[in-house]
């Protein structure tokens, strides 16, 4: 891990030019979980956003956990509106136990 003020300036310009060139969506998901367990929930949305627009329309499984993610924080963030459209996409599109769970009962 970097202790250096340099080392970390480094390494945050290589994690975020990762990001820039992942064609996954899975690399942006751990970014912005990362983020929102910071408390930078704000920013964490933004990554989210911006992955799922540009993510691949195979990868499914990740494309639903980063929605899943996107409407829970959403929902802290009270806007319950947008969080609900998020949940209902992972409902009709997930065959995943948790996410479906989480959706439920959000949606109820």
């Amino acid at each position: 891990m970097a202790n250096h003020p340099a080392e970390m300036s480094q390494a945050v310009a290589l994690v975020k030019q990762a990001r820039e060139s992942a064609e996954c969506i899975v690399f942006e998901f751990q970014w912005a979980r990362a983020l929102a367990q910071s408390g930078d929930g704000d920013a964490a949305m933004g990554v989210l956003e911006g992955a799922l627009a540009r993510a691949a329309r195979d990868d499914w499984e990740n494309r639903m956990r980063a929605r899943s993610l996107l409407a829970a924080l959403y929902a802290k963030a009270g806007r319950h509106e947008e969080a609900a459209a998020q949940y209902r996409v992972v409902l009709e599109n997930s065959y995943r136990t948790e996410l479906l769970d989480e959706a439920r009962a959000f949606l109820e």
